[in-house]
């Protein structure tokens, strides 16, 4: 199955922030949302980043009193693997695996 068929039946809305959202903020999205990472836009929608809870949970152990006035873009990934809407469900399974990752953006082809 190809990751545009399932798209086309998933209704969810892409929940993003800025690189400016402070932890506290975005943690609060994720818990609010029952979801586990971000894709981080700038101010013209473009993705720059992801954020998920385990980037959080790495600012929080390193500094417990202050991670949540900290901001996304500090513990952002800005160096990203995507995927693409025509892309196979195998496929994306085997670049998380391979890379070790729990999350892959998929974005269109421009």
């Amino acid at each position: 199955m190809q990751v545009k068929e399932f798209l086309a039946t998933n209704t969810r809305k892409v929940i993003t922030v800025s690189p400016n959202t402070t932890l506290h903020d975005a943690m609060a999205i994720l818990l609010d949302n029952a979801i586990s990472c971000l894709p981080v836009v700038n101010s013209y929608d473009t993705l720059i980043g992801i954020v998920s809870d385990k980037d959080i949970f790495k600012a929080a152990y390193k500094d417990p009193k202050n991670f949540t006035a900290s901001f996304v873009k500090e513990v952002m990934t800005s160096n990203l693997i995507v995927g693409i809407l025509e892309d196979d469900f195998e496929y994306i399974g085997a670049l998380m695996t391979n890379n070790r990752i729990r999350h892959i953006p998929i974005v269109e082809e421009a």
